[in-house]
Order: structure tokens, then C-alpha cells, then sequence
């Protein structure tokens, strides 16, 4: 041990691990104090869960009256440090470090422990911007005893507005929970469910999938403001590069002609650099203009502006080679109900790719006639998954025959909203092929749940 750190009922101490040569933090408690008892019950239970979000145990240590847990070095600063120097952080870069301690705390919840309401200060950045949990499970006590999933998951909802706003959410005139208006609106009914004491989410990993539901939106939110923030300062510059280059030429010239003033030469040299300076302003303008794309060039995945939201009259489950033909019917309805935290699913499989059982399941999307399909947007929960794409304008006796031709388009390695756009496809009926079941669930196996289902485009020109 080299330096403490921290000290309390749980210590904290810098160290070196001798074999490997690797900087450690070594926490010591004591065995005799209801602190200790709880602290190494967690540790010794936790110390095979593995996950980026949460502190590796690499050993332990266990004697007559003390116990120390030995896990990789702790970040310098955290959190609430980092927000104190910022200001804020994006919506798109909080929702990701929000997610990401989220699956820690589900992987804490799943073993049968909670944190206690984590908070800024709890959490540090790797240097590879991994957010950290380096306070409470699974290396010290819970924050707040007794520790519930609940506090877990409102406390995310409060730090992911800290992390935008820079303050936690405030209590309005009627007692209930106010959300900041800069709140971008997809992310509001989320951390208003959060927060929520009457309809909160029923669990961690219901909360996590609906933040992943809006990542992509608000990427491309976070990539529209910053081409927008480039284009004002672009023509702000381009304004005043000529001002700036007339008033250092002005400068100049009167300062040549104060050391110049009582020479023959001074009347015709001053004579030339007035004449420099002066030059058409339109040639300046052709130098100094930095010409950017317009928003609307550079904005991808967006239907044409006379794109109008189509109306899907039916979705059918389609599983031509499972044994009865059906993919979990019972959940159609709830595509595009509103809650992201739900949705139609597959059903689970112990592989990615179904278990070798079959190639793959999918979704037969009915519109009311014939269209120009402009932008397919799916909202899912599953990481990493992929699906094909069939478009045909076939009779409904037909819908349910493997006869939709050859795919549209592959599509892989998907997470959150994915959106496709078309330029020249026409159709009244889809299919979506899931081919790819995507990563492992964090309670095991694999499957795709689908919230949403929006198709954007035009009645076909005769």
C-alpha cells in the first residue's frame, strides 16, 4: 500500500500489484462492524460478475479481523468533477454513459443486490470514457440501506438530467416532478417515468431499452446542432475576415506614412497600398467564403419533404418454419402503443441465430394500397441484430407464402431506431426478416423486441 485516498469505515489506498506490475486500489474494512460484515457478503457474492460499468475485483483478502478487496486502479477524478469543468454534456453523450451505468446496475439488480441511488460523484470516466461505478457494489457498502432497484432506477433518471441541464429535476407549484424544457422531448416521457412514484418502470432493463430507443435520434440531433453551430461561425468569420484585413492594411498604411511623410518617395508608395487595400470587394468575398452544405444536404435517414407517414392497416408475425407457424401474435398490438419499454418480440433462442433451428422470423406489414416508400423507420431493443427487407404489391391470400423474391436491402450489427432510406421502391405489403438475433440478453439468450414501425412516403403517380 502506498497512499490512502479515502478514509471512513470503508478505506481506500493506492497500491502496486508486485507479480503484474499494475497500480491497484486495495479497500480495507473491518470484519467487526455491521459496515464490514455487509460489505464483504456483497464482495465475495459479486466477485465473478463481470461487467465495464462496474469495478474488476482482481483478489481478496481475508484475516482475523479485517477485510480488503483488491481491484484496478480508480480513475483521478469523477463525475460531478468533470460536470463542474463542463458545464454540461450533450444529450446524446448522457444518455450513453447513463445506459452504460444502467446495465451495471441491472447486472447488480440480476444477482440480487442494488446500489442505493447512484449519483455523479459515484462515477468516474476510464480513460476510454467507460463510465465507472466506484462507489457501493460491488466493492463497497450500498449508499443507502435498505438498497431497492427503485432508487436505482429514479436515480438515473435525475442524473441524466443533471448531465444535460446541469441541475437535477425541480418540484413545480402542484408537488410534481419538473423536467427542464432544453430536455429534448423523445428523452422527456422517459425520465418522467423514471421519476415517476405513481407509474415508474417495472424494472432496470425495461428503463435501458427505451434510452436506447432514442440514441440514434438524438445523435442526430447532436450532429444537425453542430453543422448548424459551424455554419454561424463560418459566415461570422467570413464577415469579419475582410473588416479585420482593412483595418490592419489601415495601420499599416498609416504608419508608413508617418515614417515616411518627409521623404519623395512617401506620396506614391501610400498612393499604391491605398490602391491594394481598395480592390473589388467581390474578389475578397470569392477568397474568404467557405462554402458548407446546407442542414438538409448533410441530415441522413430523413424522409423528402412531401413524404407524408403512411397508415399500416395490419402487421402479421411470419415463421414459415417453426413448428406451428407463429412468432408470438400476441404482442403485435404492441407495436407502436406508445411504450418503448415494450413491444413485439421473438421468441428466445440460445444462439444469435436461432438455435440453427431456422433462418430466421419476421413481420408482414400491410399498407392500404400501393405506395412510393420513402423512409422505413424501426424502432428495436437488441443490440448488434440484423434484418432483411421484401417489398411486394400481392394479394393477402398470398402474404404468407415464401414468394416475396429477392431482399431490398441487408441490414446489421443494429441498435436502437433504424432508419432506411428509398429512392425508388414501390409497395403495398413488407416483410422484415430478422436474420440476426443480436447480443446476448443480460438474463441469457437472444431474441429482438420491436416497439415500432413507421414508413414514410407517397401514393404512386399515375
Amino acid at each position: 500500500m502506498d497512499k490512502k485516498i479515502e478514509d471512513g469505515a470503508v478505506e481506500s489506498w493506492n497500491g502496486l500489484d508486485l507479480t503484474l506490475d499494475r497500480p491497484v486500489t486495495i479497500r480495507i474494512t473491518d470484519i467487526g462492524t455491521e459496515i464490514g460484515q455487509r460489505v464483504r457478503m456483497q464482495a465475495q457474492a459479486l466477485s465473478r460478475l463481470e461487467h465495464p460499468s462496474l469495478l474488476h475485483i482482481y483478489d481478496s483478502i481475508l484475516t482475523s479481523t479485517q477485510f480488503a478487496i483488491i481491484t484496478e486502479s480508480l480513475p483521478s477524478r469523477n463525475l460531478a468533477q468533470d460536470l463542474q469543468e463542463r458545464g454540461r454534456f450533450s444529450a446524446y453523450e448522457a444518455v450513453q454513459i447513463v445506459i452504460q451505468v444502467g446495465e451495471g446496475l441491472a447486472s447488480l439488480h440480476q444477482a440480487g443486490f442494488a446500489h442505493g441511488g447512484v449519483e455523479a460523484h459515484h462515477i468516474s470516466l476510464r480513460e476510454d470514457r467507460t463510465p465507472l461505478i466506484t462507489v457501493g457494489p460491488p466493492t463497497g457498502d450500498a449508499v443507502k440501506i435498505p438498497a431497492r432497484p427503485s432508487n436505482d432506477i429514479s436515480s438515473l433518471g435525475r442524473l441524466c438530467h443533471l448531465l444535460i441541464v446541469g441541475t437535477t429535476p425541480t418540484i413545480d407549484v402542484h408537488g410534481r416532478i419538473a423536467i427542464h424544457p432544453t430536455i429534448p422531448s423523445s428523452l422527456r416521457p422517459i425520465l418522467e417515468k423514471a421519476l415517476s412514484d405513481r407509474a415508474p418502470w417495472n424494472n432496470s432493463f425495461a428503463m435501458i431499452l427505451a434510452f436506447q430507443s432514442v440514441v440514434h435520434e438524438l445523435k442526430t440531433l447532436e450532429f444537425q446542432a453542430g453543422i448548424a453551430k459551424t455554419s454561424y461561425l463560418e459566415s461570422e468569420k467570413t464577415w469579419f475576415a475582410p473588416i479585420l484585413a482593412i483595418l490592419s492594411a489601415a495601420v499599416l498604411i498609416i504608419g508608413i506614412g508617418l515614417l515616411l511623410a518627409k521623404t519623395n518617395l512617401a506620396p506614391s508608395l501610400v498612393e499604391n497600398v491605398k490602391q491594394v487595400v481598395s480592390r473589388d470587394k467581390s474578389s475578397d468575398q470569392q477568397i474568404n467564403t467557405t462554402v458548407l452544405p446546407s442542414l438538409e444536404d448533410l441530415s441522413r435517414n430523413e424522409p423528402p419533404p412531401k413524404s407524408a407517414l403512411l397508415t399500416i392497416i395490419d402487421i402479421i408475425d411470419f415463421d414459415p418454419e417453426g413448428d406451428d407457424r407463429l412468432e408470438h401474435p400476441d404482442k403485435i398490438k404492441r407495436i407502436n402503443d406508445g411504450d418503448a419499454s415494450r413491444g413485439w418480440n421473438t421468441a428466445r433462442y440460445n444462439s444469435r441465430n436461432f438455435g440453427g433451428l431456422k433462418s430466421g422470423v419476421g413481420l408482414i406489414i400491410k399498407l392500404s394500397k400501393n405506395h412510393e416508400i420513402d423512409l422505413i423507420e424501426v424502432g428495436a431493443a437488441a443490440i448488434n441484430w440484423g434484418f432483411e427487407l421484401y417489398a411486394v404489391n400481392e394479394s393477402p391470400g398470398s402474404l404468407l407464402e415464401w414468394s416475396w423474391g429477392s431482399p431490398i436491402t441487408s441490414l446489421v450489427e443494429l441498435k436502437g431506431i433504424t432508419k432506411v432510406n428509398f429512392t425508388d421502391l414501390t409497395g403495398s405489403t413488407l416483410l422484415l426478416w430478422i436474420t440476426d438475433l443480436g447480443n446476448s440478453l443480460p438474463v441469457g439468450g437472444h431474441r429482438v423486441s420491436i416497439h415500432d414501425i413507421s414508413i414514410y412516403g407517397r401514393p404512386v403517380s399515375n
